[in-house]
């Protein structure tokens, strides 16, 4: 597929032991220090080994050019591609079940879905930015109702009546009325205001790079970044925690800098001297795993939650040459926290050197051609146990 011609080149993986590792910070919050500058390159394969794949099934109605948003919930896999302003569900195998893109500004009808959730009754909620609102949708995609919402990049659910948002510096906007990152809504009423805006960094953005990876399940709580430091929301207290830092030594933007300090951040951060904070985020038994991007290149870390030491490394392709491209993603069905990559259709088809009876042989043959929908690859760590427990429909 040529939209996802910018993925290949994302081909990737981790490593490079530092010899750097934790400690507490203020507020005995833990601080993982990241050596962004190691260069040692190493396969995806010393770390990471493959489970299982799920082949997309690729129609008129199931065809889609991004993931912006994967959820597995209840023996499915939900996508919200936002560039098409589409959500498109399949079964757990891959199979199409339906879709759905309701653009337009009419009752039941969005301008920018940015985030998708799956309530408790097995309804599709939609976030529309633009309209700051959340309409929900059955699977089939017909429209029951809708509900006040902020204007935001990210939300999840927390009750029955309790939303939380994450506005992302609201790409550089400011908004008088609510100039926070963070806020949550109870009865169509905001109570908690968090993480004021960056005022400096009016009409710019910051980066935690492609796709939805705004709120983070971590350890067993509800997490958001802001800089280089990730919060945790006590649903009990209804309070943003700090919960770790990751430590890049980069002094990030901030509402004490002068507009020449903001400028020589981002001519720094976007001529790739400087790195990105890190996105992608997902626990892995004892280990963070995450993404960052350095020198205009994508990198990838992972830390140990024992120790505190960090694997760094640009990215390599797998020992067989596969594109590793990691994807956010939620789940209620895998335990062990996979990581799931994407893999182009036109990758495998133009694949010469496929051999026979892989698991790229298996998904070649259900492909028809380069434009079908890409597969998903489940890879786990090495040495891990792994358990999936499938859901009741």
């Amino acid at each position: 597929m040529k939209y996802l011609f910018v993925f290949f080149t994302l081909a990737i993986i981790l490593v490079g032991c530092s010899k750097e590792g934790s400690h507490m910070g203020k507020d005995n919050v833990t601080v993982y220090d990241i050596d962004y500058t190691r260069n040692d390159t190493y396969f995806w394969d010393e770390y990471f080994e493959y489970s299982h794949h799920v082949v997309l099934e690729t129609n008129d109605e199931s065809l889609f050019k991004e993931i912006t948003k994967l959820i597995i919930k209840n023996n499915r896999i939900h996508i919200l591609c936002g560039s098409m302003n589409k959500v498109i569900i399949f079964d757990i195998e891959g199979n199409f079940i339906g879709s759905f893109c309701h653009y337009g500004e009419g009752p039941g009808e969005y301008l920018s879905a940015v985030d998708i959730n799956i309530n408790n009754d097995d309804n599709i909620e939609v976030l529309d930015k633009l309209l700051s609102n959340i309409n929900i949708y059955t699977l089939m995609g017909e429209f029951i109702g809708t509900k006040k919402a902020i204007a935001a990049d990210a939300f999840l659910r927390v009750d029955e009546n309790c939303y939380i948002f994450n506005r992302n510096n609201f790409h550089g906007q400011i908004d008088e009325t609510q100039p926070f990152n963070f806020l949550c809504m109870q009865s169509d009423s905001i109570f908690i205001k968090d993480l004021p805006y960056v005022q400096p960094m009016a009409g710019r953005v910051f980066r935690y790079g492609e796709g939805n990876s705004l709120i983070y399940p971590y350890n067993g709580g509800i997490s958001v970044p802001h800089n280089d430091t990730l919060y945790t929301f006590d649903i009990e207290n209804y309070k943003l925690n700090r919960s770790l830092v990751f430590n890049f030594r980069i002094k990030r933007p901030d509402n004490y800098m002068s507009p020449k300090q903001i400028e020589d951040y981002l001519r720094r951060s976007y001529s790739g001297e400087i790195p990105s904070s890190l996105y992608g985020l997902q626990m892995l038994g004892d280990y963070i795993f995450g993404i960052f991007n350095y020198e205009k290149k994508v990198k990838h870390v992972l830390i140990s939650t024992v120790d505190g030491k960090s694997t760094v490394s640009f990215p390599v392709l797998g020992k067989d040459r596969i594109p590793i491209i990691p994807i956010s993603h939620t789940s209620d069905q895998i335990k062990d926290n996979f990581i799931i990559t994407v893999l182009p259709s036109f990758f495998v088809k133009y694949n010469k050197t496929i051999q026979k009876n892989s698991f790229l042989s298996i998904i070649e043959k259900k492909l028809e051609n380069e434009e079908c929908n890409p597969s998903l690859i489940f890879y786990k760590l090495k040495n891990t146990p792994i358990h999936i427990e499938m859901g009741n429909d």
